[in-house]
């Protein structure tokens, strides 16, 4: 059996356990374990009891790599490695390659291959229409990699941009994929936040023959970087810029309300057929989006009801977005709309209109965009030119001080040479060695007071001007010989 959700022993009898790890069921019987729905296990030669409901006895299935082979044409690539379509057991599906470095330290083979068998445990657990299902699991380096069905209409963002959709099959596919992303926020034995929730990260089932996109399955796909939701979940690699929610920039913090910001792109990209933010340099969209001084423009003539929905899943503060089980009711009150009733080319010249529309905003953008790069440009080049001068007078200030301090340093030895010139007066008294010989004697304890002090010449910072601005903190004194 294989922990599927964390547990921490609350007494000494109990087992703490991690999602992930194994354990040897010992009994079932709870007048072993001493109440129902508690069993006794062994983990890492621990015995105790640990609630069952922590446990599941489903894991993947494990394939052998010759299965695979020989591998299809790649098909998608990313980061991890390579998408590779391919056939097993009669059925066509992707093969999900991870890249082992012949290289690689073992202990690096070994922690890729947990993180691999986890995400398959968590991938093997998911079962909806909407989610892209697992096959099996393939982990005997240095060919590790994840099988599951292939999906061969392609992803959503290829679609949006080949061909328009239709009022019915917007409506229709923005339901499947809040249906697929409620389903790992609330439905499934572990609550998922995606993270990377995006048109390309969104796959058609059937293949596309011709212009026909009706009766279509839409698979969400990716939870590499999907985490439980009950965990905290930092930004790294995660994600992409155009499709990020405002806090992520700020707090690299994901969350189910930063998947609904993410959502309501994907929606904008199915109803105006665009990409968003397209042409913007990514430090734009960055800063922008992440300071809520840019958000993708909703056009004027868009139907109210999307309007509404589009301005609640980009709320900047996140807590007041919606739930994707209210963004499926919503969504089923437009199905039963008019909307869904608009010919194809009434809704073909509301979406030209849409594009003119957005095209302008955009162009707006982007000349602010560079207006601001040029003053940024001009500012820089400004603060470079201050840096330098005053690292210039810094110098000349240094150089100053050194020629001054070379200056009297001379005339205090010239003033030596003057006092050594001198000649000393007679002495008066006479030297008492027995005195001498007492203080030896003594330890020289009972040294006297220094007398005969005379002073000779004195050092000290030239005064100011009263004339004269004031002196920056960091400019040093100039020094004068007071005789």
């Amino acid at each position: 059996w294989v922990v599927i959700s964390d547990y921490e022993a609350t007494r000494k009898d109990e087992l703490t356990l991690r999602r992930g790890a194994r354990v040897r069921i010992l009994s079932k019987d709870a007048r072993i374990s001493g109440d129902e729905g508690w069993w006794a296990g062994e983990v890492n030669d621990q015995v105790g009891i640990f609630p069952c409901l922590c446990v599941s006895e489903l894991l993947p299935i494990e394939i052998e790599y010759n299965e695979l082979l020989p591998l299809g044409s790649m098909i998608g690539h990313g980061a991890f490695g390579n998408v590779h379509r391919g056939h097993w057991r009669g059925e066509e599906v992707a093969i999900k390659l991870f890249v082992v470095s012949s290289i690689s330290p073992a202990n690096h083979v070994n922690s890729m291959i947990e993180s691999i068998r986890k995400e398959a445990q968590l991938f093997w657990l998911l079962h909806h229409p909407n989610i892209i299902r697992l096959l099996g699991v393939c982990l005997s380096p240095p060919n590790l990699c994840l099988v599951m069905e292939y999906a061969r209409g392609g992803p959503v963002s290829q679609i949006i941009q080949r061909f328009s959709l239709t009022p019915e099959i917007i409506v229709n596919w923005a339901l499947q994929i809040a249906r697929g992303m409620n389903y790992l926020h609330e439905g499934a034995r572990l609550h998922i936040v995606h993270r990377d929730l995006k048109s390309n990260n969104i796959l058609i089932l059937e293949a596309i023959e011709g212009n026909n996109l009706e009766n279509k399955t839409l698979k969400i796909i990716d939870f590499g970087l999907a985490r439980e939701a009950s965990h905290t979940t930092h930004m790294s690699t995660a994600g992409t810029y155009a499709w990020m929610a405002p806090e992520v920039f700020k707090s690299q913090k994901f969350s189910k309300f930063s998947d609904v910001w993410s959502y309501g792109v994907v929606l904008w990209e199915l109803l105006t057929g665009k990409t968003p933010y397209e042409g913007f340099n990514f430090a734009a969209i960055l800063y922008g989006v992440g300071n809520n001084t840019l958000k993708l423009p909703i056009p004027d003539s868009c139907p109210q009801s999307f309007k509404d929905l589009l301005q609640r899943c980009w709320q900047p503060a996140a807590h007041n977005r919606p739930t994707f089980r209210n963004i499926i009711s919503i969504l089923e009150s437009i199905a039963d709309s008019s909307f869904v009733e608009t010919s194809n080319e009434n809704f073909q010249m509301m979406q030209d209109d849409w594009h003119r529309e957005i095209e302008e905003r955009f162009q707006e953008l982007r000349q602010k965009e560079k207006e601001l790069h040029l003053l940024e440009d001009e500012l820089n080049k400004a603060l470079e030119q201050r840096k330098l001068h005053e690292e210039e007078l810094h110098r000349r200030e240094r150089e100053l001080l050194g020629r001054e301090l070379d200056l009297v340093e001379r005339e205090i030895q010239v003033l030596i040479k003057q006092q050594c010139m001198n000649k000393p007066e007679k002495r008066k008294g006479k030297f008492r060695k027995s005195r001498l010989q007492k203080l030896k004697a003594g330890g020289g304890k009972n040294i006297s007071e220094p007398s005969d002090f005379r002073h000779n010449f004195t050092v000290q910072q030239e005064k100011p001007s009263p004339i004269s601005p004031p002196v920056s903190p960091d400019f040093l004194p100039r020094l004068t010989i007071a005789c």
